[in-house]
């Protein structure tokens, strides 16, 4: 499944950090291309996914799903599966989520 910025910032009613971490949190690997601070493209392959992702984020789920100090950059703080290490996006900068893709 393929959601473009078009079809799914502007289609979420409701909390969009919430929903984002949902898929997330159910899925083993979700490509999200973003748009970096610098303004270069990135497509990274990331989790949340119990089993996918260190033991750290059971112990520190309330950090990492906590809207930022800074009420307007949102950011999502994920694992990366490509660097196995943890990242960070916001959720503004989404282009697209594709659910759904083994690396």
């Amino acid at each position: 499944m393929i959601l473009n910025k078009e079809n799914f910032l502007d289609a979420v009613v409701g909390d969009k950090k919430a929903w984002i971490i949902c898929l997330l949190k159910n899925n083993s690997d979700v490509l999200v291309k973003f748009t970096k601070i610098d303004g270069t493209i990135r497509n990274m392959h990331c989790t949340l996914k119990e089993g996918k992702c260190p033991a750290w984020i059971k112990e520190n789920e309330l950090d990492i799903i906590r809207v930022q100090k800074d009420p307007i950059i949102r950011r999502i703080t994920v694992w990366d599966l490509e660097k196995q290490d943890w990242r960070s996006f916001r959720i503004d900068s989404i282009e697209q989520i594709t659910i759904g893709t083994e690396i």
